[in-house]
């Protein structure tokens, strides 16, 4: 597998790791937002596996009381 096949890869791993996390807590992309103080279009790009600043991945690792490294493997 390549770098560019990995990287796909993991943002997929991750995309489906923070849809799960966020329908597991009950909450809308909106309720979250409001809880992050994130952007509705960076967390609906991010839960279809676009472009997502490791900053905005912190903020979501500090809600759910993951480490960083937790959601680039499948749960």
């Amino acid at each position: 597998m390549n770098f560019k096949e990995e990287n796909e890869r993991a943002l997929k791993i991750m995309a489906e790791n923070l849809k799960k996390l966020r329908e597991e807590s009950g909450w809308s992309i909106r309720i979250l937002a409001e809880k992050t103080g994130l952007s509705v279009q960076a967390l609906e790009d991010a839960e279809r596996g676009g472009d997502f600043g490791t900053e905005d991945l912190q903020t979501l690792c500090r809600l759910y009381n993951r480490k960083l490294s937790e959601f680039f493997q499948p749960f």
